[in-house]
């Protein structure tokens, strides 16, 4: 097996650096899913394109399981070991046939004799309602975490923060109404509040409008994606860990959404290829963080990164 695994400490700081990585984001994947001893579930989503998977990784913590990515007609290597190894009795596929066609269902199956289960809407939006809700009875009564499925970053950042504080998350369109079905899972949930992150422009008045039928709403829509994914950490009064994933693509943040939410707990925050933005430094060091975890290799954080160099 290749070494996927690196530390160090930072020539910046006295932290050290932990970065999680294979020669490619199905390795990435199955190595974080060898933070996992034993899982009775596993949840795979394509590692091709993102809106299948948006849902995958807070609904995968919930279950207290890893996320594993397959090609759309095929299971990789690295995945086919971490499946056999794991043994799940269940392995939940997010997506329909467009992503993840029927002969993948069949190889996943046969790897450890597992139950598979396809979780394909009509959309992105469906899936993610699908996904959801095998988690919202856990979820129901607290704060529900809400982004637009029309790009990846707010949408990972927003389903790590309902992974870490155990709480739910449910993707929108953002521009085009509410479908009823994703409103009536909303009412269901009864929020005390709604959490809203993404950019400002992502959310049209009517959508606004239905939100806040629901639950008082809050909205972090300031700032880059970057800023964003150092906002929803607010809460967080200190940490041990923090994660770090690159902002300019999504199968490495959705490897790290089911990690993060492992004790202890690891903030997911967003940065470019070649440094850290202050927001996400500040973040730092307001949680006196002395670990941090980087997902992806160098082609995906570069080394200015793991040193922490400032943007």
């Amino acid at each position: 097996r290749r070494v996927l695994f690196r530390s160090g400490s930072t020539s910046s700081s006295d932290r050290v650096v932990t970065r999680i990585f294979g020669l490619d984001r199905y390795e990435t994947s199955a190595a974080v899913g060898a933070f996992w001893d034993e899982a009775d579930s596993v949840f795979v989503a394509t590692g091709a394109k993102f809106p299948d998977a948006l849902a995958a990784g807070a609904t995968a913590a919930a279950s207290g399981s890893p996320v594993l990515l397959v090609n759309s007609n095929g299971v990789p290597d690295a995945t086919r070991y971490q499946i056999r190894r794991l043994a799940p009795s269940t392995i939940y596929v997010a997506g329909g046939p467009a992503a993840i066609d029927d002969g993948v269902i069949a190889e996943l199956g046969a790897i450890a004799g597992s139950n598979v289960v396809r979780l394909g809407g009509v959309d992105r939006y469906e899936t993610s309602d699908l996904l959801g809700g095998i988690a919202d009875a856990a979820n129901s009564g607290g704060r529900i975490w809400v982004a637009s499925g029309r790009d990846f970053a707010d949408p990972l950042v927003a389903s790590t923060a309902a992974a870490v504080f155990g709480e739910g998350f449910v993707l929108i369109d953002g521009i085009n109404p509410v479908p009823e079905r994703t409103m009536t899972r909303l009412r269901e949930l009864s929020p005390s509040k709604i959490v809203v992150l993404g950019d400002d422009s992502s959310f049209g008045p009517a959508v606004r409008a239905s939100l806040s039928s629901v639950a008082t709403i809050q909205y972090l829509t300031g700032g880059d994606a970057s800023w964003r994914s150092a906002m929803v950490w607010g809460d967080f009064t200190d940490s041990q860990w923090v994660s770090l994933a690159t902002v300019e693509n999504f199968p490495d943040a959705l490897s790290a959404v089911p990690f993060s939410s492992l004790e202890p707990a690891s903030p997911l925050m967003l940065t470019p290829r070649d440094c850290v933005p202050t927001a996400v430094r500040d973040q730092l060091t307001r949680l006196g963080a002395e670990r941090v975890a980087l997902f992806g290799g160098p082609a995906a954080l570069s080394d200015r990164v793991e040193t922490l160099q400032p943007c």
